[in-house]
């Protein structure tokens, strides 16, 4: 199945150079599965859409974030630091700031990880 995402310009150049490795949004009614094609874009639905890469899904994992307590609840074998870097995030700090805009105490999601093909 091919999942289409879009991205915020500041992870363009992340996810081009293989430094952001994974995603975190909120589960879909359709559900992105292992091994699903991955369509990563950036300014989807605008003039300025661009395809960035294409990559094969590895795996999803649910994920709780608690952005204000700068806490979260996962499945994850990396460290805090090292899991907001792959994020495309570049401290833990802006990795919270980031979620803080939902304006949740706690955002149910999912990662997903994926593989540029």
């Amino acid at each position: 199945m091919i999942r289409i995402y879009n991205f915020q310009k500041q992870f363009k150049e992340l996810i081009l150079n293989g430094s952001k490795t994974q995603t975190i949004r909120k589960p879909r009614k359709r559900e992105t599965k292992q091994d699903d094609i991955l369509h990563l874009y950036t300014g989807l639905r605008t003039k300025q859409c661009v395809l960035i890469a294409k990559a094969t899904c590895e795996n999803v994992i649910p994920i709780l974030i608690f952005p204000f307590q700068k806490r979260l609840v996962a499945n994850i074998t990396t460290n805090i630091f090292q899991f907001a870097q792959d994020d495309g995030f570049e401290s833990v700090d802006n990795f919270y700031e980031f979620f803080k805009q939902y304006g949740k105490e706690k955002l149910s999601m999912e990662i997903i990880y994926w593989k540029l093909l």
